[in-house]
């Protein structure tokens, strides 16, 4: 037996992964190992809010050149 209407439900939006454009400093681990590494690395005593990506990744934007 088959339904001859169509189905009425809606589909959901899917959410697209959105890409990273500016340049970015990454690092895998906890957010806290993260914040370390960056301040560590980059000589930075506040740290930008990163992007966390699929993975356990986190993208912080690169310091502007003084």
């Amino acid at each position: 037996m088959t339904n001859s209407e169509p189905d009425a439900g809606e589909a959901e939006p899917v959410q697209k992964a959105g890409q990273i454009t500016i340049p970015t400093w990454r690092y895998i681990g906890t957010r806290a190992a993260a914040d370390a590494a960056y301040r560590a690395r980059f000589g930075a005593t506040a740290v930008p809010e990163p992007i966390p990506m699929s993975g356990g990744i986190w993208a912080y934007a690169l310091p502007s050149p003084s």
